[in-house]
């Protein structure tokens, strides 16, 4: 991501129902009229820890931060690549070289809205020298792709000798180390943001940390207020380049707990809120949809990826009833891969969907593999997930279709033979898994039936531990904590991935063991870091994969084969059942005041406000669907 370790964080009961005009996810929106704009209050689940816009890489901040800052290139309606702060670029022949002619007069503002200094093509220069000094964990996205950055990365050569250099004021210029297709969706991410060097200075070690004054602003809005689990405020920039594209004169954001399942609904029939979800967690939801048969409609499908993720190296054991052998026992029985796929196949995926998902969508939105399956095409206009799933066909026992919309991985009679195979393997059960679930009835009532699912399906071979807790106390194990030993838990339900750029090598390199961000919530440290530890990742078959990652990378001119041993790659790791997607970003049936696909889109614009608006009436079903043609008649064209 967009950010990116991107991990899903949905405490409250919401859906990504704003996809369906391309903007956020957020569950609820007030409405007030102020001049032509208007003024929206939403709701969030988790706090913004950091603006640090070229340090971190979590969702939760990017979401927000993408409102603030604008890059060289942004995604309008129908998913086009459009200049925002660069007018346009010429490539080389070689398609190593790309030259931006940087837009004139756009200026950086300070959170009251004084005028700081010109946006130049210097402060390009000025964030790849601040990324690398301060260890960003976002500059894995830029090894191998501008010319001697790593080689900076290690100190074997200066800032003048990496392939960013600004030829004047409004001429920018990126050298690469090869050609690279994805890099023009590259731009549209924060590690390609600019940042004013004086700026930086002035702040310190203070640039970024969550509060207005402590960033500048050059994009569509301006932050005015944030207090923690409160309110956060955005006010438009009325010196933004582009503000006519921006329809809201004021963003607030309230903090929800998710406590009240029904806050949005009510909100919205008492003509406070512009949209909301309709939950298969009421008692009286089929009430709802006949209510609104007329209006309600699903939200569309996505590119993100959330799923499970197994503790491969527990180190901390507070949240849990086992002693040190059972501790151990459970260790033992990851590392068997026919546990793992046991696990998989016992587990009811669509019993646990269904408990918060309408019943219509409980199938549409199962996503089998780790990637995007449209993320690029070959030539001959084959899917990358076509490519996956014959690979994984290869080599997994079973022939399964990972296409999405498919309950693949279920299968109880299969998972009885695997969890035996094990068994004789060596593997002792029962075997008790220890799982954290935040305590509200969205997430108790899917996590019930997943420990319903396993408990029965298995035969018992397979004991689920749930440990309820408040929203903060489940964020800070999975996600604020960033050192693996302190991952304490069995499987995480938490984990997921929006992408930044549009290639393969975003979705998997995120578990290259020497520097993936998915290792944390493996448990893993990086490679080299601790002996023990990188024997689970050789055990694991991790370093195979990574020189799997190595071979693929390396292809840039046979686009065909590059995506082709990519599959290969991603094959390798869901046969394996180190990755273990479940569905993409969460989708749902709602009702609605906004414009349909007036929105940005692109493969992740959630919390993008540019663009989006509002009409008086709600959503008819008959508007969306005529709405939803036209708008894939122009969409990418």
């Amino acid at each position: 991501m967009k950010k990116n370790l991107v991990i899903l964080m949905a405490l409250v009961l919401i859906v990504s129902f704003f996809t369906a005009c391309g903007g956020s996810s957020d569950a609820k929106v007030e409405k007030q009229e102020r001049a032509a704009d208007r003024v929206l209050t939403l709701t969030y689940g988790e706090p913004p820890d950091s603006f640090n816009y070229l340090t971190s890489s979590k969702n939760s901040s990017f979401r927000h931060v993408r409102n603030f800052v604008s890059g060289l290139y942004a995604n309008d309606q129908y998913g086009n690549y459009v200049p925002e702060l660069a007018e346009s670029y010429e490539v080389s022949d070689d398609g190593t070289v790309y030259t931006f002619h940087i837009r004139k007069g756009v200026k950086w503002y300070t959170a009251t809205g004084e005028e700081y200094s010109e946006v130049k093509a210097q402060n390009w220069v000025a964030s790849i020298k601040y990324m690398v000094e301060n260890k960003s964990a976002l500059v894995w996205l830029l090894r191998g792709v501008v010319k001697n950055f790593t080689e900076y990365e290690k100190g074997a050569v200066t800032l003048e000798d990496v392939g960013v250099k600004a030829l004047d004021d409004y001429t920018l210029q990126y050298t690469l180390e090869r050609p690279t297709p994805y890099f023009i969706s590259l731009t549209l991410y924060s590690v390609m943001y600019p940042v004013d060097p004086e700026f930086l200075a002035s702040k310190g070690a203070d640039f970024g940390v969550a509060s207005p004054e402590n960033i500048l602003y050059n994009g569509a809005f301006i932050l005015s207020e944030l207090t923690s689990k409160s309110k956060i405020a955005y006010i438009k920039n009325e010196n933004y380049w582009d503000k006519d594209n921006v329809h809201f004169s004021e963003i607030n954001f309230l903090y929800d707990d998710g406590k009240d399942p029904k806050s949005g609904i009510n909100g919205f029939e008492k003509g406070l809120y512009m949209s909301s979800s309709l939950s298969p967690v009421w008692e009286d939801f089929d009430d709802y949809v006949e209510k609104y048969k007329d209006n309600a409609y699903p939200t569309m499908p996505n590119a993100g990826t959330f799923g499970f993720s197994i503790n491969f190296n527990r180190r901390a054991n507070k949240y849990t009833n086992k002693d040190a052998a059972g501790l151990k026992n459970t260790h033992d029985a990851f590392m068997n891969k026919n546990f793992r796929k046991g696990f998989q196949a016992v587990f009811s995926r669509y019993d646990y969907m269904r408990q918060t998902t309408p019943e219509i969508l409980v199938l549409p939105t199962m996503h089998n593999i780790w990637t995007y399956a449209d993320i690029v095409k070959t030539s001959k206009g084959e899917s990358y997930g076509s490519l996956v799933n014959k690979e994984f066909n290869k080599l997994n026992d079973k022939q399964l279709d990972l296409s999405d919309g498919v309950n693949a991985y279920e299968d109880p009679v299969a998972g009885l033979k695997y969890l035996e195979k094990a068994k004789a393997e060596g593997v002792k059960f029962p075997v008790t898994l220890d799982i954290l679930v935040v305590d509200n009835e969205f997430w108790l009532k899917r996590l019930k039936s997943l420990e319903q699912s396993i408990e029965t399906n298995s035969n018992g071979m397979i004991q689920v531990d749930l440990f309820p807790m408040s929203p903060d106390e489940l964020s800070t194990v999975y996600f604020r904590t960033d050192d693996p030993a302190q991952k304490d838990y069995d499987i995480n339900y938490f984990i997921g991935w929006l992408p930044d750029f549009a290639d393969p090598k975003n979705y998997l390199d995120i578990y290259n063991p020497e520097d993936g961000d998915f290792l944390k919530p493996l448990g893993l440290n990086h490679l080299g870091e601790d002996p023990e530890n990188d024997k689970i990742m050789e055990e694991l078959g991790l370093l195979k994969y990574n020189e799997m990652l190595k071979e693929a990378n390396a292809e840039y001119m046979d686009l065909d084969k590059r995506y082709q041993l990519y599959a290969e790659a991603e094959a390798f790791l869901l046969e394996n059942r180190i990755a273990l997607p479940n569905t993409m970003d969460g989708r749902g049936l709602i009702v609605s005041k906004y414009v349909p696909f007036s929105g940005a889109y692109g493969l992740s614009t959630s919390g993008v406000w540019k663009y989006a608006q509002l009409q008086d009436e709600m959503v008819t079903v008959e508007q969306h669907a005529k709405a939803k043609a036209e708008w894939e008649a122009k969409k990418g064209k």
